[in-house]
């Protein structure tokens, strides 16, 4: 027989009345101690879907605004190329080689990065905004016809494409993007 003393007895009495179910079984101490746990569960992960929604979409946005910007800085590098070469005929005065090389080097940079923006830009341009970027026939279009020689009236019906390429890509870009 084993020797309980009063402290003995006290914890057995307490773990016997704790461990006998009460009228209705365990399940209503059970419920009481679920329910706030699966419903907190159960908000955490509706949250974390949520925040993670929600983050993808600010990113996606993201990277549309910035393709959106790239198109047309680079359509705005070629036309301040060409700006430039218009302006040293205009103004009557000769450009340095280096200047020329400089402004030609802009040129060809826009030219590659539009070229760049339309082999990436399907998965984040939309279809109008690509048909923009597509500058080539344009220019072809508005110099048909024209001597080849006549270097000036190029450049200023290809920096008058550029001009209006570069106003309804900002557009389209605000259509897009859901801005103002």
């Amino acid at each position: 027989m084993i020797d309980a003393g009063p402290d003995t007895v006290v914890v057995l009495d307490t773990l016997r009345i704790a461990l006998t179910p009460s009228p209705g079984g365990y399940w209503p101490e059970i419920k009481g101690i679920l329910t706030p746990v699966l419903t907190g569960a159960a908000a955490a992960v509706i949250a974390t879907w949520l925040a993670m929604k929600r983050f993808r979409t600010q990113k996606y946005w993201e990277m549309r605004l910035k393709a959106y910007t790239d198109s047309i800085t680079s359509l705005e590098k070629m036309h301040s190329a060409l700006d430039a070469d218009l302006r040293e005929v205009f103004e009557a005065k000769q450009m340095s080689d280096e200047e020329r090389d400089h402004f030609r080097k802009k040129w060809k940079e826009g030219k590659e990065e539009i070229r760049k923006t339309r082999r990436i830009g399907a998965l984040l341009l939309s279809a109008e905004a690509l048909a923009l970027l597509d500058v080539d026939p344009l220019f072809a279009e508005v110099t048909r016809g024209i001597d080849i020689g006549n270097w000036f009236e190029i450049a200023d019906n290809e920096a008058a494409v550029l001009s209006e390429v570069i106003k309804k890509m900002i557009t389209q870009a605000k259509k897009d993007l859901k801005l103002r």
